[in-house]
């Protein structure tokens, strides 16, 4: 975690959000063991906004799962769908950068 904090740590605000956002798309980890993971990613340095974007885009966008979704829910359901989850993903990390 002091490895991680230290590379986000030396990245702009836009730039590490934006990059934890994209790590959380492509990562498939459960939710139990995501946010404690997220916790220690904070108690270690990270700042507050790009681990709530890694946090919300990994429970909302699904990169990994997007040709099961595809298969179910067809190709613009799925892609309307990871689109803005990604970008309210976004917002919300910076809501939570400002509120907390």
């Amino acid at each position: 975690p002091e490895k991680i904090a230290t590379f986000v740590g030396s990245q702009s605000l836009i730039t590490s959000t934006v990059a934890s956002a994209a790590f959380g798309t492509i990562t498939l980890i459960p939710a139990f063991i995501a946010f404690p993971l997220v916790g220690t990613l904070v108690n270690a340095g990270v700042s507050v906004v790009p681990s709530v974007a890694f946090l919300t885009t990994l429970t909302m966008v699904g990169v990994v799962t997007f040709p099961l979704e595809k298969r179910e829910f067809g190709i613009k359901f799925t892609a309307v769908r990871n689109g803005l989850s990604f970008i309210f993903a976004i917002i919300i990390a910076l809501v939570m950068g400002v509120m907390i």
